[in-house]
């Protein structure tokens, strides 16, 4: 937001003119003691140029800030994945109990050889970005110091390093384990039905008041994971808008990503960015379309409208014109074109495609009869079986 200083409109001196009626320039006296009058005026209007709020007009692109914290994640990824192999030798049942352990120290790591040593996490320093205290910043531009290009500002306090740590790392630790924890579970899920004994209806009575407050717990914590995700939701919504604060405990501790050097180039260039992006949905999208495409069906039609021979109808037509089996030991006759198939081929083609057509004759075919073959009294086939209806 820039701020206007209106022009002195009041004048100090009468130009001076020549003998011609030419106007003349005032001499170098006149001029100091017009500046020298009007000082504090132009004072006035510096100190309000310097103080001009730079730092609410900085924009951070949204792509730089959202390609950070994908790396981050990447990043904390590869490093667990890394840690899990130094418990390779380790009981698997012992890694998965510890597991929330395990990335809580992970974070903690991350953490202290980054936003504790005033370094910025390691997304952020691919995409050249820091993290800096948005409310000192904001104090500080309507201080009496220049603002050149609006990534000035101090660094985060020991108290938001912390608090930091507690939003991200802690929270998610002590969910996961209240999460994994068999009390809060439902009652139903872990509870006898009936109690025997003399002291069965007290132990019963124990065991509902039990389940009440447990199960009451359960149904406040889901319901403060929901409030989370609807305001992490909003927090995204605003983000998009404004380009600030790119997650809830960001916006919470007033903390803001802006540019560790005003101008060092993006690291990942925009060109590669696209291609990547586009090949992905382009990847996507066929995985979710050739499922629904049915090649034979296509191959069929591309056949009735040019009239392309088959490799089937090109031969002597004794064998099956799907997977040219011969001879055919189940055989059954397409109708109407009265063409010989194994009776898996014909009634897979029929029930995948209802306007199946004969490969041979690219005859639709309606239905399909049961034949049988014409066996010799010796039991030996013939190389050419004669089919007779059955």
């Amino acid at each position: 937001m820039s701020s206007t200083v209106a022009p002195c409109q009041s004048t100090d001196f009468t130009p001076l003119r020549n003998p011609q009626g030419v106007a003349e320039l005032p001499d170098g006296a006149t001029w100091s003691s017009v500046v020298a009058r009007h000082a504090g005026e132009l004072e006035s209007i510096q100190q309000q140029l310097q103080r001009t709020d730079v730092a609410r007009g900085l924009h951070v692109l949204r792509v730089n800030q959202m390609d950070a914290l994908r790396l981050d994640d990447e990043m904390r990824l590869m490093l667990k994945e890394q840690l899990m192999r130094v418990f390779a030798l380790v009981p698997a049942a012992w890694v998965s109990r510890c597991e929330a352990e395990l990335e809580l120290l992970l974070d903690v790591l991350v953490w202290r050889f980054s936003l504790w040593a005033d370094r910025p996490l390691p997304g952020c320093a691919l995409m050249n970005l820091r993290f800096r205290d948005e409310r000192g910043a904001g104090a500080a531009s309507h201080a009496a110091v220049p603002v050149r290009t609006g990534v000035e500002g101090p660094g985060l306090t020991v108290g938001q390093k912390v608090l930091w740590l507690v939003l991200t790392g802690g929270l998610k630790y002590a969910w996961a384990r209240l999460h994994s924890s068999p009390m809060l579970l439902p009652m139903q899920a872990h509870m006898p039905q009936h109690t025997y004994g003399r002291h069965g209806a007290g132990t019963d009575s124990n065991q509902r008041h039990q389940s009440s407050w447990r199960q009451w717990l359960w149904r406040v914590l889901h319901r403060a994971e929901g409030v989370v995700k609807l305001a992490s939701l909003l927090n995204l919504i605003v983000f998009l808008h404004s380009a600030k604060f790119r997650t809830l405990p960001e916006r919470l501790l007033g903390i803001r990503a802006v540019y560790a050097k005003p101008h060092m180039a993006r690291a990942v260039s925009f060109e590669y960015m696209n291609r990547q992006l586009v090949w992905n949905e382009f990847s996507e999208l066929l995985l979710l379309v050739l499922p629904l495409i049915s090649v034979s069906a296509i191959k069929q039609t591309f056949s009735s409208l040019f009239r392309l021979p088959t490799s089937s109808s090109s031969g002597s037509g004794d064998g099956c014109p799907v997977c040219s089996a011969q001879p055919i030991l189940m055989p059954y006759r397409a109708l109407p074109c009265a063409h010989v198939f194994c009776y898996y081929c014909i009634h897979t083609r029929m029930s995948l495609h209802r306007a199946f057509r004969c490969p041979g004759c690219n005859t639709r075919v309606d239905n399909m009869e049961k034949i049988e073959l014409q066996v010799p009294q010796d039991g030996q086939l013939p190389s050419e079986p004669n089919i007779v209806k059955a």
